[in-house]
């Protein structure tokens, strides 16, 4: 009965789901479902691949179903089919994205094994249902020989042998050497099986707690093992969803700038490392992404092979999750990298270091999904050459796709003159793009009129003429004229605290908005909070948005203390 709730909620929670939701299947029997666990909806190996996967991409873009059975065998004429359960009917009835399979344990009871049948049963069992990836997963190892009447030569010996030949176009996740089966077992494995406090043989630790040792079904520890090994194969080997690059830029929607953090010349010395509370504050107020902006220039070494500082890759890394488990779009890039861009004659010279940044940086985010981190590949070139740009982006891209994980990434490139879209208008056929590569996007900056929006202090005190708004919504018609179907990311916009609401401030936030929804493009705002404020973060126990701003931009000023 425990279980047919159990199968029940999970179909209550299918009926509902999103169609984008990615749909995940887990097919078994007892270890799968979860028995020995303290709590079966908590620690079973699909709940806590479920846990790891809404860390990883954000609550509720995985579905995991646990379509476990306990007894269930393979073979049609053992003594509990799996095709004869509620369980196999959810199965075939539905299309799932990834189905994993874990069966033959029971079908090692001695009353059950005929190997032929298994291997021919199991064959059909993995034809009979819809999922776009399947995966087969060789049983965890049995510690003692006749637990429930199960044979440890089948389970320990055969099955890694036999699963394999019945895989068809699936793929294999070995959790039987996950679990130490692939030791000696004549003379590592412990012919008593595991027992409490035993401490001889490691692997015990995934079958015993306090009060048992259960010689077939995992613990909570051991299930948490499992789940490891089953996303480490299948989530951190570079299976990519494809999405597209429209996709994707609607997705982004408009967003922040995380300004004048990880840029600086020392993390901190220009604003404060900032905590997960600052990322809540962004999701409360309904940012879509979190641009962060990297200057690796001091935290690189000058001499091959050019090693980035690890201390600084781990803050970046931290900044990313942040993000991405708050289910926000992140986008790294190379910021303020003055020492390439004003290089002239040096450029040759440098760039080998430059690429080799890119080289680490995609290398260690190669594993975070490509729905959830873009790359930019250089922050507003204006000094160096529009060749010196084309080589640049020409062969740091081809960085970045050669390594597995970023074939599919969004990539973002520029044009000079601080990535100004009146460069993009006037100069865009000069701009090298890659052929057949559909990840691409079009990146632009602007603080137009600099002499109001930019400049320190400024030469112009109103803004908002219909003159003015003109000009902001002709650039807009003509940029993406210009690029015609490649999605434009509006990678950087503000207006500083020079200016007020008398002055136009808001209407300069409100028409830039409006004109993005327009357009459709992706956007962050420019916070650096100092002359661009928008969440003063200076106290980070007490964030505050600047609300009239915020109301701007369409977003909500969620925190109590708005100024």
């Amino acid at each position: 009965h425990m279980y047919s709730l159990y199968l029940l909620g999970q179909l209550v929670l299918n009926d509902f789901v999103k169609a984008d939701i990615i749909q995940v299947a887990c097919i078994g029997d007892s270890i799968t479902y979860g028995s020995h666990s303290s709590d079966k909806v908590k620690y079973s190996y699909p709940a806590q691949l479920s846990m790891r996967l809404d860390t990883r991409y954000g609550i509720g873009k995985y579905n995991v179903t646990n379509l476990g059975v306990s007894g269930a065998t393979v073979q049609r004429d053992g003594d509990k089919p799996y095709d004869q359960t509620a369980a196999y009917n959810v199965l075939v009835s539905n299309s799932w994205d990834i189905a994993f399979l874990m069966l033959g344990t029971n079908d090692a009871k001695i009353y059950n094994w005929n190997q032929t049948n298994f291997i021919h049963d199991y064959k059909i069992l993995i034809n009979n249902f819809n999922a776009t990836e399947k995966y087969v997963l060789i049983p965890p190892p049995l510690m003692k020989d006749g637990t429930d009447d199960m044979n440890a030569t089948v389970i320990n010996e055969l099955l890694p042998q036999l699963i394999p030949s019945v895989q068809n176009s699936s793929k294999i996740i070995d959790i039987f050497s996950a679990f130490g089966g692939s030791e000696k077992w004549q003379t590592d494995f412990p012919s008593a099986g595991c027992q409490i406090d035993d401490n001889t043989w490691e692997f015990c630790a995934y079958y015993c707690s306090e009060q048992s040792c259960d010689q077939c079904h995992p613990n909570d520890v051991g299930y948490a093992r499992l789940a490891e090994a089953v996303y480490d194969v299948t989530f951190l080997s570079n299976r990519r969803l494809k999405q597209s690059r429209d996709t994707f830029q609607q997705r982004m929607g408009l967003g922040i700038n995380l300004g004048n953090t990880l840029e600086a010349p020392k993390v901190g010395m220009w604003q404060k490392m900032p905590t997960a509370a600052v990322f809540d504050a962004y999701k409360a107020a309904n940012f879509s992404n979190v641009r962060i902006p990297c200057r690796w220039d001091y935290h690189t070494n000058h001499s091959e092979p050019y090693k980035i500082d690890a201390d600084f890759m781990d803050q970046v890394e931290q900044v990313v999750l942040w993000t991405i488990e708050r289910d926000l779009i992140a986008i790294v890039n190379t910021h303020h990298e003055k020492w390439l861009d004003e290089a002239d004659e040096n450029f040759d010279v440098l760039l080998p270091r430059f690429l080799a940044i890119w080289q680490q940086v995609a290398t260690k985010f190669a594993n975070i999904s490509t729905n959830y981190l873009a790359f930019e590949i250089f922050n507003e070139p204006h000094y160096m050459t529009i060749h010196q740009l084309n080589t640049l982006n020409r062969q740091a891209l081809s960085i970045i796709r050669n390594i597995s994980g970023n074939e599919n990434r969004i990539v973002f490139l520029g044009g000079l003159q601080y990535n100004n879209p009146s460069y993009l208008i006037h100069n865009f056929s000069s701009l090298w793009l890659p052929d057949e590569d559909d990840y691409i996007m079009i990146e632009i900056h602007n603080y137009d009129p600099y002499g109001y929006a930019g400049k320190k202090p400024p030469s112009q005190y109103f803004w908002g003429t219909s003159n003015d708004i003109s000009t902001l919504w002709t650039w807009f018609q003509n940029v993406s004229h210009v690029v015609g179907s490649i999605p434009i990311y509006y990678g950087e916009f503000g207006c500083t605290h020079y200016q007020n609401i008398s002055s136009g401030r808001h209407d300069w936030y409100e028409q830039h908005r409006l004109a993005i929804n327009s357009y459709g493009v992706a956007a962050s705002v420019w916070d650096d909070n100092a002359n661009f404020q928008l969440l003063n973060r200076d106290n980070l126990s007490n964030l505050s948005w600047d609300n009239d701003t915020i109301l701007a931009l369409g977003k909500i000023p969620a925190l109590t203390n708005n100024y």
